[in-house]
């Protein structure tokens, strides 16, 4: 029976323990796409793809134990954003793709969150909407397309990369990207627009 409670207690702080250690990533993550290591950007690559299957697997559990808690709810989307931003940030300071980019994708996100924060601190839930997955889909599928070109130019596949550079495609992709981050922002305060009013005119 206690081996049974533990077990119990365990499935039940798992996904937040692994979103936790999706935080914890990040810095190495960073460290190693900026350094000059030999494989690092490799090693970039395998540690984005270790924290983008870890936000699959938390999500999975929670769903399937149905394991919701205020912590996870809140905590689950900002890890991803920690994640996403750091990667951005660094794309940027390689002038991969403009400043104004991250700059929408950062300001979309602090919107969000802030919104999230003023509705639980007003006793509602926050609509949440599927074009928000979709949203995070696309900024990953950007990012591990960035990382491999940039293992590409450590492994020397020139052709490419110069295919790659004379049709923009990363700063097309990016920007489709980045469009799509702030139309599912536009969606959140749409869907939540009438929780939002209401809450307004309580106070």
């Amino acid at each position: 029976m206690l081996l049974k409670t533990e077990l119990s207690l365990m499935i039940k702080f798992l996904p937040n323990i692994i979103t936790v250690f999706r935080i914890i990533l990040v810095p190495f993550f960073v460290y190693f796409l900026i350094s000059d290591i030999y494989h690092g950007k490799l090693i970039a690559l395998s540690i984005f793809t270790i924290a983008t299957l870890s936000d699959m697997i938390d999500g999975k559990l929670a769903r399937k134990y149905n394991i919701i808690t205020k912590f996870g709810t809140f905590m689950d989307p900002l890890a991803d954003k920690i994640l996403v931003v750091s990667a951005l940030f660094v794309f940027v300071f390689f002038k991969i793709f403009p400043l104004w980019m991250l700059v929408v994708i950062v300001v979309r996100d602090f919107l969000i969150t802030s919104l999230r924060i003023f509705m639980e601190n007003n006793g509602k839930m926050m609509q949440t909407s599927n074009l928000g997955k979709l949203k995070t889909a696309a900024q990953f599928i950007s990012i591990n397309f960035i990382l491999l070109c940039l293992i590409f130019i450590n492994y020397d596949f020139s052709e490419l990369i110069t295919f790659i550079n004379d049709y923009s495609i990363i700063y097309i992709l990016m920007f489709m990207t980045t469009v799509f981050t702030a139309i599912t922002g536009l969606d959140y305060f749409i869907k939540n627009h009438k929780m939002i009013k209401l809450i307004i005119l309580k106070k």
